[in-house]
């Protein structure tokens, strides 16, 4: 009731402030705002994917009961696809957010959402929106470089990338993680990279 005349823009730029800001309440305030406008309300306006996006964000993945609301959110959007369009946006923070959580199973949780989205996949998914740069950069973050069959996969995905500079573009993130990783990996057999770099 405090925002004249609201639209869809304000609700999510307001839920965004929340996510950002240091308010120890936060989390009530953005709970307050988005259940105001989650289904619809008096002025016509439904939460859309950005909402949801803005909303898994201002929970801690690492917290077992915040983990709980996140995958909440995330089968509200999944089971009312014909109301809210999925963008890759909302897709690759899941998989950050399964990266950063305690559960057992996080990998294949990722795993199994990114999979749907990866450029690599021949068949058309639902959406018809494929991961892009960022998406990569998180499923590779959520690998241990120093465990080889991780390290595999961490390749095989960096080999899509590379062979898709056509239509991803290539960015400092990508880099940076993927010299991380490879330091981790060489670190592991070697156990020095002074040695290793300074040929390079």
């Amino acid at each position: 009731n405090f925002i004249p005349s609201p639209d869809k823009i304000t609700y999510n730029i307001m839920l965004d402030m929340y996510v950002k800001s240091g308010l120890p309440n936060k989390i009530p305030l953005a709970e307050d705002l988005f259940d105001k406008y989650r289904s619809g309300n008096e002025y016509g306006i439904q939460a859309d994917i950005t909402a949801y996006g803005c909303m898994i964000q201002i929970y801690d993945p690492t917290n077992e009961n915040d983990m709980e609301k996140i995958q909440q959110l995330a089968a509200e959007v999944s089971n009312n696809q014909d109301n809210l369009d999925i963008d890759i946006r909302f897709i690759t923070i899941m998989i950050g957010l399964y990266g950063k959580s305690g559960l057992p199973n996080r990998v294949e949780l990722a795993e199994e959402l990114f999979n749907q989205y990866r450029i690599n996949n021949d068949n058309n998914n639902d959406h018809g929106i494929y991961a892009n740069i960022k998406t990569y950069v998180s499923m590779i973050g959520i690998y241990d470089a120093t465990n080889d069959d991780d390290m595999k996969k961490i390749e095989r995905l960096a080999a899509e990338v590379w062979n898709k500079q056509d239509t991803m573009s290539i960015n400092i993130n990508f880099i940076n993680i993927m010299i991380l990783n490879y330091g981790a990996f060489i670190y592991l057999r070697h156990g020095q990279l002074s040695g290793i770099l300074g040929r390079s």
